[in-house]
């Protein structure tokens, strides 16, 4: 089951007529190409950092990722809606107790700030340089 967050304009077609679309426009299939090792890429990444970072590590770079620049901050990064403590231990492959310990910590040591339904991250660099400090093993590779 697919749910959709926004309105969206969707086709279905057989595989033949696919292969035919491609073959008849190079440029939609390498555009079709160039999405798919986004994604490879992705994954990989992803998948490296479940084996080799602490759960901590990841948490912070599900933040970092997950941040854009802040329209009311030129020099500070958000994240607008933030999702749920579950939301980002799922992408980040933890538990939403350690999230939670992981965004408190970072609270009190003023790398992050909560501004209601977002949190804002006032210099990137500090998050960036923490979470990089941090021992791979400090809470196990695939801690929780």
């Amino acid at each position: 089951m697919v749910i959709a967050v926004e309105d969206c304009l969707l086709a279905a077609l057989v595989p033949e007529a696919f292969e035919a679309l491609l073959r008849r426009h190079p440029d939609v299939a390498l555009g079709l190409l160039r999405a798919l090792v986004a994604i490879i890429r992705n994954t990989d990444e992803r998948i490296t950092e479940i084996s080799t970072l602490g759960a901590v590590q990841r948490v912070g770079r599900e933040l970092l990722r997950l941040a854009g620049p802040d329209p009311a901050m030129p020099e500070a990064w958000s994240i607008a809606p933030l999702p749920t403590q579950q939301g980002i231990a799922s992408r980040a492959g933890t538990t939403r107790e350690t999230v939670a310990r992981t965004l408190a910590q970072l609270a009190a040591d003023g790398v992050v700030e909560r501004r209601g339904k977002a949190l804002r991250i006032p210099d990137r660099r500090r998050l960036e340089a923490l979470i990089e400090g941090l021992p791979a093993a400090a809470d196990g590779p695939a801690g929780g």
